[in-house]
């Protein structure tokens, strides 16, 4: 595929993934008080070169099985082996509150002119949160995570991840907003408006 092609394919794919978590936020939360917010998500997901969706050039492999691919798009779905939130001065902790689903689309540009270089990767995170437990009724926050990252095939890059992060919620949490940003991986904090006082 032309160069130009792929660039542009690319930044289209971040375009919509950076526009995506902005609907619907114009009325949560707003008015309310905010509050400090922090996650911590240690995510258990399948292999990378498991789970690609297609590459380019059409019928190539991806890289990381040898392959010649340049573009390469992906879709893992994750669990949490840890997790952790605080709100305000409270933090809650696995019997509280639960992963129920999380999947990552991610768009590898994979151009290095060697293995150690980072290559950089345009991130979709989508996640729920299920605070049902803790509120005895329905009770979720739909988390979307738009950025990028780097990787390569020799390890640690050094290279921090840069992501924003919107969340919504659903039942007895339905008007409240949390917005963040990624400080490590799997690390966010932010604020949230519109907790709602335990019952």
């Amino acid at each position: 595929m032309n160069k130009k092609i792929e660039g542009f394919i690319l930044v289209l794919f971040a375009t919509v993934f950076l526009l995506t978590p902005m609907v619907g936020l114009v009325q949560a939360g707003k008015g309310q008080e905010k509050l400090d917010f922090t996650l911590y998500i240690n995510r258990v997901d399948e292999g990378f070169a498991d789970r690609v969706i297609r590459t380019s050039p059409k019928g190539s492999r991806p890289p990381m099985v040898g392959g010649d691919a340049n573009l390469v798009f992906v879709e893992i779905e994750y669990i949490a082996a840890g997790l952790s939130v605080d709100i305000g001065s409270t933090s809650y902790s696995p019997t509280d509150v639960e992963l129920v689903e999380g999947v990552r689309d991610l768009a590898v540009h994979w151009n290095p002119p060697k293995e150690e270089d980072p290559q950089m990767v345009i991130v979709k995170d989508v996640f729920t949160l299920d605070f049902t437990e803790l509120f005895g009724e329905p009770a979720s926050i739909e988390f979307k995570r738009v950025g990028k990252s780097y990787f390569s095939l020799t390890g640690p890059t050094g290279v921090a991840p840069s992501s924003s992060l919107v969340g919504i919620g659903g039942g007895s949490l339905k008007g409240v907003k949390v917005t963040g940003i990624q400080t490590d991986v799997g690390a966010y904090t932010g604020t949230i408006m519109g907790w709602p006082d335990l019952p």
